[in-house]
């Protein structure tokens, strides 16, 4: 397994960026030499959603969409797929949510975990806030 970080997940998000030219080169070669995808963690999906927020102004459900294409493409795919997909419906759906209480809903309801918050909202779309 080859874990992708932040900078190029950004990259294939925005292939556009001439600054990511090379990284998506790196990523290209990877494909070849290998045959493997690269697998997007929690932690950097949480990043790479800041950083098109910060950095390039995109909405929230815009930036759902988009990683939601990115996660299922050969080069890409997310650590938990469920999950993930679940946790970006999620943040497309409801702007009081980021994505890191996203996930947490989206593991409790796919991997019956339960989640200990003092989050109204994360609460509500729980179901115990009711």
């Amino acid at each position: 397994m080859i874990l992708a970080d932040t900078h190029l997940v950004v990259a294939l998000a925005r292939p556009s960026d001439p600054d990511r030219a090379r990284d998506l080169a790196l990523v290209a070669e990877h494909q070849a030499e290998t045959g493997q995808p690269l697998v997007v963690v929690e932690s950097v999906l949480v990043e790479t959603v800041w950083v098109l927020r910060a950095s390039y102004g995109m909405d929230r459900s815009d930036i759902a969409r988009l990683l939601g294409r990115v996660l299922s493409t050969p080069a890409l795919i997310p650590w938990d797929d469920t999950v993930a997909f679940a946790a970006l419906d999620l943040m497309a759906e409801d702007p009081a949510l980021d994505i890191a209480d996203c996930i947490l809903a989206a593991m409790s309801v796919h991997r019956g975990a339960g989640v200990a918050t003092l989050d109204r909202r994360l609460l509500l779309v729980l179901g115990a806030g009711e």
